[in-house]
């Protein structure tokens, strides 16, 4: 998914035949043409949206929401047709988009308290259902976003003080483990950890499950079972790691039953040295996963370098050594927008696995 940076922004879709990771790893060098699949673009897209890739029986699509005024935009790969759906409650920059069980979630990446802010106000967190199909605009019966209860993390409970000059809330991490949403906050300055929370998708109810913070930034995705793919921070050298997490219900005679997220990490090394820190992870299968990066303009031409990596032994947990091994394979793609925005830059915002 590509953004033409003009006023009124075009969103194109672009196809690339990611293949599995190739024995001995290495390759690359060839450059391959990226195929558009929306046309002239996706026309309801937006400044500040977010894409996520959604799932039902009834089909598979690309959903975007976000930005000013709210509003989603409904792209079916197989048809190649783009749909209206409902306003979000309240516009959202850029919002954490992840889809459950047929279910997507918006939730404010940067919520605030002040409704002068015209974006991330009440409600922070929305969910639309496809699984009674597309929820388009123009269909009365059809479903809109509902509003769920925030996280604990979010600045629910602020001093009258604080209102005057609220601090800024971001969304650091998150990943989907289970039928739990994980979310972990950017830290203040001089502020410890405030933990990690999990929304429970079938019981709609947030509860702590960890007293640290996610270890990775940006978002997690899932290579099979409980393994996971994410970023490091920069800070703490970049690069990427595998993440076991897992979790569970425990109890005890004194406290009520509660969930208990469990995470150990695994250090990605490839060829004796760490993946650089990449912009965009996807997943491409069992134990296999991608980095996108974009690659400096040439000419009229854009392009993006796509990193595959196979995870060796990565059926589970204990087949995992203390740094994982991989294989991997580069591949460069090019990118080619319409006519008249040939010269204009086209970031990369979002990598979909379909």
């Amino acid at each position: 998914m590509a953004e033409l940076s003009t006023n009124e922004p075009s969103h194109s879709v672009f196809m690339v035949a990611a293949a599995a990771a190739a024995a001995g790893g290495g390759g690359g060098g060839e450059v391959r043409r990226a195929h558009p699949l929306s046309g002239s673009g996706l026309t309801g897209a937006k400044h500040g949206m977010s894409f996520v890739a959604v799932r039902s029986e009834h089909g598979s699509w690309i959903l975007g929401a976000g930005g000013r005024g709210g509003c989603t935009v409904i792209y079916d790969p197989i048809t190649m047709e783009e749909f209206r759906g409902p306003h979000l409650h309240w516009p959202k920059q850029e919002p954490v988009l992840v889809s459950v069980g047929g279910v997507v979630y918006a939730i404010s990446r940067r919520p605030r308290v002040r409704l002068a802010s015209r974006l991330d106000y009440l409600p922070w967190v929305e969910s639309l259902s496809f699984n009674m199909g597309v929820p388009r605009l123009d269909r009365m019966d059809s479903p809109y976003w509902k509003s769920l209860p925030p996280p604990p993390l979010f600045p629910c409970l602020l001093r009258p003080s604080e209102y005057r000059n609220p601090p800024d809330y971001c969304v650091s991490s998150f990943a989907v483990v289970g039928s739990h949403i994980l979310l972990s906050m950017e830290q203040l300055p001089g502020e410890e950890q405030r933990g990690t929370y999990g929304f429970h998708v079938v019981d709609k109810a947030w509860e702590k499950v960890h007293d640290c913070n996610l270890p990775f930034v940006g978002q997690a995705v899932s290579i099979g079972g409980s393994l996971f793919a994410a970023a490091m921070p920069n800070n703490g050298g970049g690069g990427a790691s595998v993440f076991h997490m897992s979790i569970i219900k425990v109890s005890s005679s004194s406290s009520p039953a509660s969930w208990q997220l469990l995470v150990q990490e695994f250090p990605v090394a490839s060829l004796g040295r760490m993946i650089p820190q990449p912009r965009i992870f996807s997943p491409l299968g069992e134990g296999s996963f991608c980095s996108v990066g974009w690659l400096a303009s040439s000419g009229r031409s854009h392009g993006c370098q796509i990193k595959e990596y196979q995870i060796e032994g990565a059926e589970s947990k204990k087949d995992l050594q203390a740094t994982v091994q991989v294989k991997h394979q580069d591949q460069t793609y090019q990118f080619k927008g319409q006519s008249r925005f040939l010269d204009t830059h086209m970031p990369i915002v979002a990598a979909l696995s379909m």
